[in-house]
């Protein structure tokens, strides 16, 4: 069976539309990205033990402060990130900084603001290598939690 000719003006369609769906599918993929929600987040109070924190709880923004300076704009500071990780000793640290985290706004690299949380900014912002690293220096550390 053999097809008929499409005319040059409905191949030009024709393309126009599968750019557009293209367009849309990768819009719905971002967006679903960062409408994840932290799966922890009703439970973070119950989860975090006081006597486990090895910071004062005002430091913990101080922390979160640095994750969001070293992710906004273009590139992203790794070793800044790693610093802070570094310095989570407890599971208790990580729900602290989570918390302390929140969700915050950030504008990317072509002026347009969107709001994450810790989880989805370090999911986002490093590389599958990179993450690991994170986890990796977590484990060093004696947290069992992961990113």
């Amino acid at each position: 069976m053999k097809l008929p000719k499409m005319s040059p003006v409905v191949a030009r369609y024709a393309v126009q539309i599968s750019i557009a769906l293209a367009v849309i599918v990768l819009v719905w993929i971002i967006y679903r990205r960062f409408r994840k929600t932290d799966e922890r987040k009703d439970t973070l109070d119950a989860d975090i033990k006081t006597d486990k924190l090895t910071h004062l709880e005002s430091y913990y923004f101080v922390l979160a402060d640095k994750i969001q300076t070293a992710a906004e704009g273009f590139g992203t500071d790794e070793e800044l990130i790693y610093s802070v990780m570094q310095q989570m000793k407890t599971d208790s640290d990580v729900l602290q900084l989570i918390k302390a985290f929140g969700k915050r706004s950030f504008l990317n690299g072509f002026g347009v603001a969107w709001k994450a949380t810790l989880t989805e900014v370090l999911n986002y912002e490093l590389s599958a290598k990179k993450l690991a690293r994170v986890n990796e220096i977590l484990a060093e550390n004696g947290v069992s939690m992961k990113f």
